[in-house]
């Protein structure tokens, strides 16, 4: 039976990206943000696996069900609710 202070290893921030299946930017965008559990070890951030997996579940809760501005609607969207088109200034040209 292990002991509320025994801890497992901690994991580094690259396998977390890679448990998390995201990428390490994404995850220093998660963590400095304070939406994902970390520990500072000194100038290390690790991640402890147990928190990793409960963060998971409490995610899991928040988005389960519809909310109401995501529900589907029969015909087409109205032109104020599409992304406008981005439109290049003069003598800016797109890289090949």
């Amino acid at each position: 039976m292990s002991h509320p202070t025994d801890i497992g290893p901690l994991l580094t921030a690259k396998e977390t990206a890679k448990i998390l299946n995201i990428s390490a930017r994404t995850l220093w965008t998660l963590t400095n943000n304070g939406t994902i559990p970390h520990i500072r070890v000194g100038r290390s951030i690790r991640y402890d696996r147990a928190d990793l997996l409960r963060w998971i579940q409490k995610q899991k809760r928040k988005t389960a069900g519809t909310p109401a501005d995501l529900t589907v609607t029969d015909g087409p969207v109205p032109r104020s609710a599409k992304k406008p088109k981005r439109r290049r200034r003069r003598g800016q040209h797109l890289s090949p």
